[in-house]
């Protein structure tokens, strides 16, 4: 995370009336880059206990992830740590870049928030501006280990606009039949991306 970095397993952080602005991750050479403004992640490969990441009136603006020769991860903020608890209340996302290298086999993904194997709550929040140079402006969800964990997303009462990638400029949510990968949306605004 270019402005932090959670890295430990079960940690408990709360975060309330700030801001992350002009934060950057990388650039990466040869590995991924994540979390321009913040990354949840585990250390060593240990994610148990999960890490509960309370965000409240918060915002991060013009942070970037970025990776000229490999992808990127979460311009504002990445959570890759299995079954990690992530909370955002009214908080706003904008104006933010995951800036990968464009290949078969990398990219840059999720300009605002991106969430892999991890339970996001998004409520009373704007999500606009932001720019992944793949996939994703907005934010991305993400199963990669298949029936292992359970990736969900839930976003009530926020709006997703103005956000804009080469492929799927709001949100992105992606796995196969075999992965428990679910995205709810409850009472939002998702046009314009």
């Amino acid at each position: 995370g270019g402005g932090l970095s959670v890295a430990t397993a079960g940690a408990g952080v709360t975060i309330s009336n700030c801001t992350f602005s002009g934060n950057v991750a990388g650039p990466g050479t040869g590995s991924t880059t994540s979390g321009g403004g913040m990354s949840v992640d585990f250390e060593n490969g240990i994610s148990t206990p999960v890490s509960t990441i309370n965000i409240s009136n918060t915002t991060f603006d013009s942070n970037t992830a970025t990776a000229p020769t490999t992808s990127s991860f979460g311009g504002a903020m990445s959570s890759r740590a299995l079954g990690s608890i992530v909370n955002l209340d009214q908080c706003t996302i904008t104006n933010n870049q995951s800036n990968g290298l464009t290949s078969a086999d990398s990219g840059g993904y999720a300009g605002g928030l991106y969430n892999q194997d991890a339970n996001f709550t998004i409520s009373n929040s704007l999500i606009t501006g932001n720019h992944a140079t793949t996939f994703a402006g907005g934010g991305r969800s993400l199963n990669v280990n298949n029936s292992t964990t359970t990736t969900n997303t839930t976003i009530t009462n926020t709006t997703i606009s103005g956000n804009n990638a080469e492929n799927a400029g709001g949100w992105m949510s992606i796995g196969n039949s075999t992965q428990n990968l679910n995205t709810t949306v409850i009472a939002s605004t998702i046009s314009g991306n």
